[in-house]
């Protein structure tokens, strides 16, 4: 302050407290006419008769060193003038307010200050006028609260049921929406309201609160405290911007059945994922003193901005509000492809007596995996399970279901959407379509569908392609092969596809995306749950010419008969071969009674992709979905003696395989040896072995020991090639 020149009168105009300067008070004080620019310090002992006015910027600071209540410095339910603080700091000791509730509410214009050791006690009270009161804000601070030491909310274990609210939440401290640990039957409110961010650096302790987002500017929630973060319950009721996650977050959803927050509630504004994991709702494990399970629901243009690397889980038991409410997972539409994708979706709602939640969702794509393990799932309009993703119906509750407007799968010419309905409720109202992503034009891809394609459209999924414009189609004559001649063939003016027949489909024009539709519905045989003792038979025929050859004869191109990954029982005399076109060489599974041996990995073929079967005599080759379906494996094998010679070369792999069993001979066995397949590139490198006596070209050559084999190496131009070999 600043030396007085005269002697105060009785008409003194008071005391002004400058900026950059304090008076400490340790006594009570009349403080008649007090401004206050700078810094009012109450101390132990410390009081002021009257409230101060609070010039911008001022600062009440508390270093009182004990417990404290707010005096007349600090008045309730004044918004301006004397009694309404600017910034506040509690220096040390407790502040505890005067039982905050609606007839005492407080207001602070700037930013409150919890020192290290210090701490800020909202001591609200519950009100029992629920109707009006639950959730609605009784202490107001216009900015921020950063926190280095310790906040309450509620003044018991009672829990309280109203709120505080401030722009950004910074806390380095302890932070503890409520001490009620146990039931908490009466934790419903909105708790903790920001308009600004929620950034933890320290403890927090939701304990049955909601955090509640709100105002039109961009807000998140991150931190340096590691995740998952507890956000028992958590709103967005925004009139624009959007909440970005950068940290994983849960949303508990502890509520009284029968009424209060939703686990996460969207009712205006977007939740920005940013590739984080999100669970909504609590394990069952968690249910044992309070079964209501508040689940999830989007409202008034509230949505969830996804991306490739976010996941959601939505868990809980079924109860009679969520089941009446409905549920719902309304996913931002304004980038299709990237704004509605998820990684993983898990949905897992239900209770003890098999009862079911319903959950709508508006649009999604899939990249990785949906797993419906309980629950009702409807997709309002498009569910695309992405290319190299896998859609699975629980193989536990029978009640499991999914309901679709249109189902559409992912095929790339080296990975194929999964759908796994493991006997469950499957409804397509409109029709399946099968997006088939191509890496580059001019180039002939495998591919072949389980039903018949009555349309194919463009990557806006409603002009129709042109044949010879967008795309080129051949098929395979094996009457051609028998005559030893190529057997591609290709097709003229194709509009549609037959179901189980092999093509080879170019891209033409643009790299983009073509969808294959198919009336077919989920009564279709493809969506179906064959076993090994009943597989669903592809027919495979033995195409012979006069004076041909019989390593020629027996070719079939045809199609993986399941929206599944499907384990084929090829018996003796059958061999398989797959295609990939970025090698331009092709992978072998064979089995002699074996279902789905294949060396080196997996022997399940994937869906809607062509591939080649050589069979020594017509019959039917067997596809049946291995329990529980939807789990990738590895296929253990029954060793045989097996060694697979590798050339390497321009960063590719290419292999042929020699077998030893006893019942074979070094000549060409029909049974037993896979002849070798030709690449679609006469510059692709070669490696493969002979028959003794007919020379043939094998990819499998079976022999007995002691039996010399030569290998057959042809690379397009000089170079560094590298040659080995394993052993199986």
């Amino acid at each position: 302050w600043t030396d007085a020149t005269s002697i105060p009168s009785s008409d003194a105009s008071g005391i002004t407290i400058q900026t950059g300067h304090t008076i400490s008070v340790s006594s009570a004080v009349k403080s008649s006419n007090c401004t206050v620019n700078g810094t009012l310090e109450i101390q132990s002992g410390g009081s002021v008769s009257q409230a101060p006015t609070f010039g911008s910027g001022s600062t009440l600071k508390y270093n009182t060193g004990a417990s404290s209540v707010p005096g007349a410095e600090w008045k309730p339910n004044v918004t301006s003038g004397a009694g309404y603080p600017y910034n506040i700091q509690i220096a040390s000791g407790t502040l505890q307010m005067s039982v905050a509730s609606f007839a005492n509410k407080y207001y602070a214009a700037g930013d409150v200050t919890v020192a290290s050791g210090a701490t800020l006690d909202f001591n609200m009270a519950y009100d029992s006028n629920v109707a009006e009161h639950q959730g609605k804000p009784v202490v107001i601070i216009n900015g921020n609260i950063t926190n280095n030491g310790t906040i309450y909310f509620a003044n018991s274990t009672s829990g309280g049921n109203l709120a505080f609210q401030c722009q950004t939440m910074t806390n380095g401290g302890t932070l503890s929406l409520s001490e009620n640990t146990t039931a908490p039957i009466q934790a419903i409110g909105g708790d903790m309201i920001l308009t600004g961010d929620f950034i933890n650096n320290g403890t927090f302790n939701c304990n049955g609160r909601a955090i509640l987002f709100t105002g039109s500017g961009n807000q998140k929630i991150d931190g340096t405290t590691g995740g998952p973060y507890a956000i028992d319950f958590m709103v967005l009721d925004k009139t624009g911007g959007q909440v970005t996650l950068y940290k994983d977050v849960t949303c508990k959803g502890y509520s009284v059945n029968g009424g209060g927050y939703w686990a996460l509630s969207l009712s205006g504004g977007t939740l920005v994922l940013n590739g984080k994991n999100l669970v909504i709702s609590a394990e069952d494990a968690d249910l044992a003193t309070n079964k209501g399970r508040a689940g999830v629901q989007c409202v008034n243009g509230g949505k969830i901005k996804g991306d490739k690397d976010a996941t959601i889980t939505l868990l809980g038991n079924y109860t009679q509000w969520t089941a009446s409410s409905g549920q719902s997972l309304i996913f931002d539409q304004s980038q299709n492809g990237a704004s509605n994708v998820l990684k993983d979706l898990t949905v897992n709602r239900i209770d003890s007596a098999g009862l079911r939640d319903k959950i709508t969702i508006n649009n999604i794509i899939i990249d990785h995996l949906l797993d419906i393990k309980a629950g009702n799932v409807i997709v309002n309009n498009n569910l695309t399970i992405d290319t190299a993703a896998v859609g699975r119906l629980s193989s536990t509750y029978t009640t499991a279901s999914l309901k679709v407007k249109k189902l559409i799968l992912g095929k790339s010419p080296l990975h194929a959407a999964e759908f796994y309905r493991n006997g469950r409720t499957l409804t397509i109202d409109e029709k399946v379509m099968v997006k088939v992503h191509f890496y580059r034009t001019a180039q002939w891809n495998f591919f072949a569908f389980p039903f018949d394609i009555s349309q194919i459209l463009k990557a806006d999924t409603t002009t129709t392609a042109t044949w010879n414009t967008d795309y080129s189609v051949g098929i395979y004559d094996p009457v051609r092969r028998a005559n030893r001649t190529s057997g591609w063939k290709t097709l003229t003016n194709v509009t549609t596809l037959k179901a189980d027949t092999g093509y080879i489909i170019n891209k033409k024009g643009s790299v983009a995306d073509l969808f294959f539709v198919t009336n077919a519905k989920s009564d279709d045989e493809s969506f179906g749950n064959p076993s090994s003792s009943s597989p669903v038979n592809t027919a495979v025929s033995y195409t012979t010419v006069p004076g041909g050859l019989v390593c020629n004869f027996g070719w079939n191109f045809i199609a993986q008969p399941l929206v599944a990954k499907a384990t084929s029982s090829i018996s003796t005399g059958q061999f398989a071969y797959s295609y990939d076109p970025t090698k331009d060489a092709y992978k072998l599974y064979y089995g002699s009674d074996n279902p789905g041996y294949t060396y080196g990995g997996s022997a399940s073929l994937v869906p809607y992709e062509a591939f080649f079967v050589k069979t020594a005599a017509a019959g039917n080759m067997g596809s049946y979905i291995t329990s529980p379906q939807g789990v990738r494996r590895r296929t253990d094998a029954q060793p045989e003696d097996v060694v697979q010679l590798n050339l390497s070369a321009n960063g590719n792999n290419y292999e042929t395989l020699v077998r030893m069993l006893p019942q074979a001979t070094a000549g060409y066995d029909e049974l037993y040896d896979a002849p070798y397949s030709d690449p679609m590139n006469a510059a692709t490198p070669r490696i493969y072995t002979l028959s003794s006596g007919s020379s043939y070209a094998l990819a499998l050559n079976t022999v007995p020991e002691e039996t010399t084999v030569p290998v057959y190496v042809k690379v397009p131009q000089a170079g560094d090639y590298s040659f080995n070999w394993t052993t199986q």
